[in-house]
């Protein structure tokens, strides 16, 4: 059995939520409490996955570029599309 290896920590100190009034509206505040505010430990294999995700995100951002969209708040977001 491979042993694997906590290489990062994803830091959170924000949440996003849905402005259900104003369609595509997102508002970046504080936690609710203070345990909303952690570290999330990754493995190296997240961590990998996370890079790749963002630099397909860069290429696509590149390729259509001013198409893509105008710069808010969560642009540098690694998921910033609809899900």
């Amino acid at each position: 059995m491979a042993i694997r290896k906590l290489v990062a920590f994803l830091f959170i100190s924000h949440r996003f939520h849905y402005l259900s009034s104003t369609p595509m509206a997102y508002l970046k505040d504080t936690p609710k409490s203070k345990s909303g505010i952690r570290d999330i430990p990754m493995l190296n294999n997240v961590v990998i996955l996370l890079k790749d995700e963002r630099k397909k995100q860069l290429e696509q951002r590149m390729m259509l570029g001013n198409k893509y969209g105008t710069k808010t708040e969560i642009e540098d977001l690694v998921f910033t599309g609809l899900v």
